[in-house]
This record gives structure tokens, sequence and C-alpha cells, in this order.
């Protein structure tokens, strides 16, 4: 994301008590999580309230991968 969007990507991380907010080249950012379970914490949470924009293509893309890497 730009790093206009800061503010935003720290309440996701505030929401979710985890991930990390990297600075990625001079005008990027990016919310990171490391870990399987964190990954399931913001799977679960999307599943449950799912999105109604074009991202949810993208969650779907995500959850499908999530489940190969969980499979190992």
């Amino acid at each position: 994301m730009h790093k206009r969007d800061k503010a935003l990507l720290q309440n996701i991380k505030s929401y979710f008590v985890l991930g990390n907010i990297l600075k990625q080249g001079s005008q990027s950012i990016q919310f990171r999580v490391r870990s399987i379970k964190d990954l399931a914490v913001i799977i679960d949470h999307f599943y449950k309230y799912p999105l109604i924009t074009e991202k949810l293509a993208d969650y779907k893309l995500l959850k499908q991968t999530f489940k190969i890497v969980e499979r190992k």
C-alpha cells in the first residue's frame, strides 16, 4: 500500500493483534504475518465477514493457497 495509508494498516494490526508493518521501497508499506497460525486468524475473520468488493477474488485465492500449505 502507499505509505499514506499507514494509519489503516496500523488499525488492522491493532485489531488482529498480530503482524508487522514494513517499509517496501520509498513510497510503499506492507502488512505481513509470518506464521500459519496468524494467517488463519485473518482468513477466519474474512470467512465470518466476507468481502463484498473485487478483493473477494483475492481472498479466495489466498484461502486456497492457505489450505495447500496447511496440508503440506
